[in-house]
């Protein structure tokens, strides 16, 4: 059963490799693996509470079963921009 749900703590690792995966899907080609955990080392998924809950925001993941297949997220910046 496909659902979407909160975060939790167990599924951030799974969580990064779909970023990850969709990264390079759209990078093909101009970007790596590698080349892209130094540009971005998706701390803010790593401490998901504080940036994202403790920032009036949410992360959401895609759940097929026990798999995390898709993720979102969305944070305050400012009083006009999230």
């Amino acid at each position: 059963m496909v659902e979407i749900k909160l975060i939790q703590q167990h599924q951030i690792e799974q969580a990064k490799q779909v970023v990850i995966a969709v990264c390079i899907e759209i990078w093909q080609g101009v970007l790596t693996k590698d080349e892209l955990s130094r540009y971005d080392s998706m701390s803010d998924i790593e401490n998901v509470r504080s940036h994202y809950f403790d920032n009036n925001g949410t992360f959401l993941v895609l759940v097929d079963g026990e798999q995390v297949v898709g993720t979102g997220g969305i944070r305050k910046l400012d009083d006009e921009i999230c």
